[in-house]
């Protein structure tokens, strides 16, 4: 169940509802689904991997993906459901409430947009992560001809029009300034959302889908300071 949330240096310039996210759900469920799948496919395989999302919105990705940990980036909920048993932390903003390798991989979706300093969060990120562990990202790429077309307010209940949308290119940039490695890219959404009535693939790469995952592995080196721990 929820016990709390917590910030991370993020500003938001609206309010979502939880109702309201359950009737964009019930109206795009395969967007949803797409997404999901093209996040599963970055998730490290593994006997039961501790797992983090880090903006939890609704619950939904960490439910989908059985993801049991997460922290909240705002209060969404007024009656949080206690069927989906996640537990929800509480701590100071910005710094994450987690020791050095904690987790084998990281989730962050739409909250990226309205993160307000990437290279800390990525450095958080970075120093919770077990060696070898992967931090996901799963974004609408800025920087695709796709998004003449595509209304991003449909794509997603969190009105894409008021925030700050990235490319492939600054979030790899990003990435690589705090130390991650090794990247894996895969998107999906290609087609107009009024268009998609099933289920779309996901594809390898980056360039023609609205949706885009990279994975990006921490790998330390031999002067590390966690060496001596993993």
């Amino acid at each position: 169940m929820y016990i709390g949330v917590g910030a991370m240096n993020i500003t938001y310039p609206f309010d979502i509802k939880n109702s309201d996210y359950e009737e964009w759900l019930e109206h795009n469920p395969f967007v949803f689904e797409s997404e999901v799948a093209a996040i599963r496919k970055m998730i490290p395989e593994g006997d039961q991997p501790r797992g983090l999302e880090i903006g939890l919105e609704t619950g939904h990705f960490a439910r989908v993906l059985k993801i049991k940990e997460t922290l909240d980036a705002k209060i969404y909920f007024h009656n949080p459901s206690i069927n989906r048993n996640i537990t929800s932390l509480i701590k100071e903003p910005e710094k994450l409430p987690y020791q050095d390798l904690s987790f084998d991989y990281i989730l962050i979706t739409w909250h990226l947009n309205n993160l307000n300093d990437l290279n800390f969060v990525f450095k958080e990120a970075l120093r919770v992560l077990k060696n070898k562990g992967a931090l996901i990202i799963g974004f609408i790429d800025s920087n695709r001809s796709i998004i003449k077309y595509l209304d991003f307010d449909k794509i997603n209940p969190i009105p894409l029009t008021k925030t700050k949308l990235h490319s492939v290119d600054k979030i790899v940039y990003e990435l690589i300034q705090v130390g991650f490695h090794h990247f894996n890219f895969c998107q999906t959404l290609f087609k107009p959302i009024e268009e998609i009535t099933e289920q779309e693939p996901v594809k390898s790469g980056y360039g023609e889908g609205s949706f885009v995952v990279i994975q990006a592995q921490k790998i330390i080196q031999l002067n590390s300071r966690y060496n001596s721990q993993n």
